[in-house]
């Protein structure tokens, strides 16, 4: 029973890898948009426009997964959000106009929002019968990835390493997550999510205390949006102005 439970948690891991990547990109620039801002000759202030697009994107990605259940399989949904990920973290990589860097980062945002959503569905919906250990433990890694990404940003800047190939690291953990999603799924021999109907878009908004329930939950993740872009990614950046 145990080595059951054991193996019903470890077949959890692809959820843990997303919802690292989620946080470890989320917290990527923040200690280094002094050294952005000097590629694309903007102050730190006009860089820091970048969060902003991340965090759009991310809650108009959490949003869109709740309409493309209802039409999609789960399963497709994330492969083909992964297929396009690496992409457009290449396109961050090697991009040098500001705007369209800009829009990479509301794209990227749009993507992790779906893998970070579904992950936490996935966890849900999983084997563990003990959901609030597993929710516990998915969130562990999601602050290890919140945690160690400045740190890596931070050294990689002192030793004079372009800030770009941060990028790389993060496409090499997104190869990781895919193929370790893929991998853990056959083992799972379960479906993320269930079989989806047809629903037309009609129907979706039918029920007038659902669209009241949606309206104020996406108005409440946008005032989430502007007090955490406030303070975790302008946080660092002022340190080291004041520093400086």
């Amino acid at each position: 029973m145990r080595n059951k439970n054991f193996i019903n948690y470890l077949l959890e891991f692809p959820n843990y890898i997303s919802l690292f990547l989620f946080s470890f990109f989320m917290m990527l620039a923040s200690p280094i948009l002094l050294d952005m801002g000097k590629s694309f000759n903007v102050l730190p202030e006009s860089m820091n426009l970048i969060t902003t697009f991340f965090m759009i994107g991310e809650v108009t990605g959490i949003l869109a997964l709740v309409f493309l259940n209802r039409r999609f399989n789960g399963k497709n949904i994330l492969i083909w959000t992964y297929i396009l990920i690496i992409p457009t973290l290449t396109g961050l990589f090697l991009v040098e106009s500001l705007i369209f860097f800009r829009l990479l980062y509301f794209i990227t945002g749009c993507l992790l929002g779906i893998i970070f959503m579904n992950a936490n569905m996935s966890m849900l919906e999983g084997t563990v019968e003990n959901k609030d250990s597993i929710v516990n433990l998915g969130h562990g890694f999601f602050a290890l990835g919140a945690l160690s990404s400045p740190f890596i940003a931070s050294y990689m800047i002192n030793r004079h390493i372009n800030w770009r190939f941060l990028y790389l690291i993060v496409i090499f953990l997104v190869i990781i997550s895919f193929v370790s999603y893929l991998f853990m799924y056959k083992r799972k021999q379960v479906v993320l999510t269930a079989e989806k109907i047809d629903t037309p878009l009609k129907e979706i908004f039918k029920s007038r205390e659902k669209n009241i329930y949606l309206l104020l939950t996406s108005i409440l993740m946008m005032l989430y949006v502007m007090s955490e872009v406030t303070i975790f990614s302008w946080a660092p950046t002022f340190f080291r102005v004041e520093k400086l």
